[in-house]
């Protein structure tokens, strides 16, 4: 803490939110890219909570739907699947091949990534 007074449980309650919303998120993912469901799944969509505590980038991001391998999700440039930053609360949402939804073209994807500056 370099000397400074660290107020531990806000700390370690970020710690531990942001690395269940990694373990969820990834287990979403991995089930979602099984090779079993392989043509089920078309796409993600980005889904963010839309409330005063959404950060700017999320936001942006909230409804982008692309192809499962697509670079959005995983770069260059950036990785934008969630958690995009401590207590990040969104999520990637399975568009499955019924699910008929239009892919998000390129012109209309937000400029910067969802993930905050450093986070990942």
């Amino acid at each position: 803490a370099a000397g400074r007074v660290v107020n531990v449980p806000a700390r370690i309650e970020t710690i531990a939110r942001t690395n269940i919303a990694t373990a969820v998120n990834e287990g979403r993912y991995a089930a979602f890219t099984d090779p079993d469901l392989a043509g089920f799944i078309s796409a993600f969509r980005y889904s963010a909570i839309l409330d005063d505590r959404t950060r700017a980038r999320h936001r942006a991001f909230d409804g982008v739907t692309r192809g499962v391998n697509d670079y959005v999700w995983y770069g260059p440039p950036a990785d934008n699947r969630p958690p995009n930053g401590f207590n990040c609360r969104c999520l990637l949402v399975a568009v499955t091949a019924g699910d008929e939804r239009e892919l998000t073209p390129d012109e209309d994807l937000p400029r910067e990534p969802a993930a905050e500056e450093g986070f990942k």
